[in-house]
């Protein structure tokens, strides 16, 4: 569900984003702050809230790029 909320055509990144935390998909949910709604600051909180390391290393190759 939330991979079809965040295609372009529909572009409800939000509620994709709702959806991965809500199911505990940490990487996912990052990606989506990162790639679709372009925040870096709100990645990073929420990468400090959840303290996993591949959430960080997420964080770090946008930073990176």
């Amino acid at each position: 569900m939330a991979k079809i909320a965040k295609k372009d055509q529909y572009q409800l990144y939000d509620e994709a984003l709702c959806i991965y935390k809500k199911f505990n998909e940490h990487v996912e949910a990052v990606k989506v702050l990162i790639e679709n709604l372009k925040n870096i600051k709100a990645a990073t909180e929420f990468a400090e809230k959840t303290n996993k390391p591949e959430v960080w290393t997420e964080i770090g190759k946008a930073q990176l790029d």
